[in-house]
């Protein structure tokens, strides 16, 4: 008698048990989706980069074609900070960095009292901006300074434009064409005119590949 009533009672709970699997599975499917919605894209890093670097020479011309000195060692040393603020291959604007550093003259030959070698001191900040894919522009402001007091403070600015027709064309052979506006605000000449000031140059020309492609952190041998 208790095993016919135990048979029944195990059926009943064993549909119960389907019945409720089923109502559940049923509800489930009723009820709409949820996703969760993507996650936000990360936050562009900020890129820092330095840069050093030393020449020895038995002269010193700058790029502008004034000889400071052609006798014994000069020892040049150029160094500074790029940060690169802001990228997107995607855009108009491509790239923004800004720059800060420094550039000393040592010469071999001179014996200040106060300075011994130091011949010059300059320092420089500006900013890159990369566009259009293939252009690039850059503002430069560039202080000279003259530790033995050869010449007063010098302030200059220098506006740079480059197109990298490499990158354009894929092609192997680029003249990658620049111009640059070299202003004199204040101070010597940089140029030799006799004026104090005021004065300034414009070169146009064109890098090989490998130059166009290599970071450019400063015009230095600074661009007196």
């Amino acid at each position: 008698m208790e095993f016919k009533k135990f048979v029944p009672a195990c059926v009943g709970a064993a549909l119960s048990l389907a019945v409720a699997a089923f109502g559940s599975g049923a509800s489930a499917a009723d009820m709409p989706s949820f996703k969760m919605p993507p996650p936000p894209p990360p936050a562009p890093t900020l890129d820092i980069h330095g840069f050093f670097d030393v020449t020895f020479a038995n002269d010193y011309i700058t790029p502008r074609g004034l000889l400071v000195t052609n006798s014994g060692l000069t020892t040049q040393l150029l160094s500074g900070l790029v940060f690169d603020l802001y990228k997107n291959p995607n855009g108009f604007v491509n790239n923004f960095n800004v720059y800060a550093g420094v550039w000393n003259d040592l010469w071999s030959k001179q014996d200040h009292p106060q300075v011994g070698s130091w011949n010059e001191f300059d320092w420089f900040v500006g900013f890159g901006v990369g566009f259009a894919q293939y252009w690039k522009v850059g503002l430069q402001y560039i202080v000279f300074l003259s530790p033995p007091g050869a010449f007063r403070q010098e302030r200059n600015l220098e506006l740079a434009v480059s197109f990298d027709d490499g990158a354009l064309t894929g092609s192997a052979f680029s003249v990658n064409p620049y111009v640059k506006v070299f202003y004199a605000i204040s101070g010597d000449s940089t140029v030799v005119v006799g004026k104090q000031g005021g004065t300034y140059d414009v070169e146009i020309g064109f890098r090989d590949l490998a130059e166009a492609r290599a970071p450019k952190q400063s015009s230095r041998a600074i661009d007196r």
